[in-house]
């Protein structure tokens, strides 16, 4: 009994936590090349999950009247010996735009291989990301 109990309480934990990655707040990556692209934007949610592949460049555009802050959220604990701190970038308002990394797997990257960011305000803000094959 006790086994089967487990078992339905796994299953559980396992369908929300993959459901938290399956949202519309998991970036598409597009890769740069030779020949150049065309940047396909998308408006944020609060909280957007960006596959890493440690050389991905994130491209923030703000058209709303007042400036925003995105934070990366760093995964690095203190017990690793540096110092756990988000990094803030502010883009103005109106015209702001701002490329953000390239980002470190290990300083940026959740469990899941995702770099995280959070956004102060979503109207009027859009995102892009980048990724350089190696």
């Amino acid at each position: 009994m006790r086994m089967r109990s487990l078992l339905i309480i796994l299953a559980v934990l396992l369908i929300f936590s993959t459901s938290a990655f399956a949202s519309s707040d998991t970036l598409s990556v597009q890769t740069c090349a030779y020949t150049g692209i065309t940047p396909s934007f998308t408006a944020v949610s609060d909280t957007v999950y960006v596959p890493n592949n440690g050389y991905t460049l994130v491209e923030v555009k703000n058209t709303s009247g007042s400036q925003i802050t995105v934070t990366v959220d760093s995964q690095i604990s203190s017990e690793e010996g540096l110092a756990a701190a988000d990094d803030e970038v502010t883009v103005a308002a109106t015209t702001g735009d701002k490329l953000i990394g390239p980002l470190s797997q290990t300083a940026w990257n959740n469990s899941s291989g995702y770099a995280v960011f959070i956004f102060s305000a979503t109207t009027s803000v859009t995102i892009a990301a980048y990724k350089i094959d190696r």
